[in-house]
C-alpha cells in the first residue's frame, strides 16, 4: 500500500511556491553535502546516502520526480508539487510518495529527504505516520 508525506509551504516559508526543478536542485545540494562528508571521512558516503537516480516523468498530465533505486535495497520514491486550492490560503504542497512495493530502505530515505527539503524551504512536514514537524519560525 502506498504512503505519502506532505511538505506545506506556509506564510513564514522561504518560498511561497516551488517547482520540480527547485526540488531537484535541493536534492543536488544534498548530494553535494554528502560527497563532501564522504571526502572528509575518506569513504564513498555518497553512494550510501543517495542510492537513487533522479528522473522527471509524466503521469496523467502531471510531472513528478522519480527517484529510482540503484540497488536491491531501494525501489522508488515519487515527488510532486501541487497547489492546494481547497483552502483559502492556496498553499503549495510537496508530496513525497512511496508507491506499492517500496522497501524499508525507501521509507527511511524518504523520511530523511523530506526532513532535509523541509528545512531548506522552512515549511511544515506531515510525515508518513501523520505526525507534524515544523521547520519554520513560529
Amino acid at each position: 500500500m502506498s504512503e505519502s508525506a506532505y511538505i506545506t509551504l506556509v506564510d513564514q516559508s522561504k518560498h511561497q511556491t516551488i517547482t520540480l526543478k527547485e526540488i531537484e536542485e535541493i536534492l543536488e545540494m544534498y548530494q553535494l553535502i554528502c560527497q563532501k562528508t564522504g571526502a572528509q571521512l575518506g569513504w564513498d558516503y555518497h553512494s550510501s546516502s543517495f542510492p537513487y537516480n533522479v528522473e522527471e516523468i509524466q503521469l496523467e498530465n502531471t510531472s513528478f520526480l522519480l527517484l529510482r533505486g540503484n540497488n536491491e535495497k531501494y525501489s522508488y520514491i515519487l515527488m510532486g508539487v501541487q497547489t492546494n486550492l481547497s483552502n483559502e490560503d492556496k498553499n503549495c504542497v510537496i508530496q513525497i510518495t512511496l508507491p506499492n512495493g517500496y522497501t524499508q530502505g525507501d521509507k527511511n530515505k524518504a523520511i530523511e529527504f523530506s526532513k532535509y527539503i523541509t528545512t531548506q524551504v522552512e515549511g511544515e512536514l506531515i510525515l508518513f505516520n501523520k505526525r507534524k514537524m515544523y521547520f519554520y519560525k513560529r
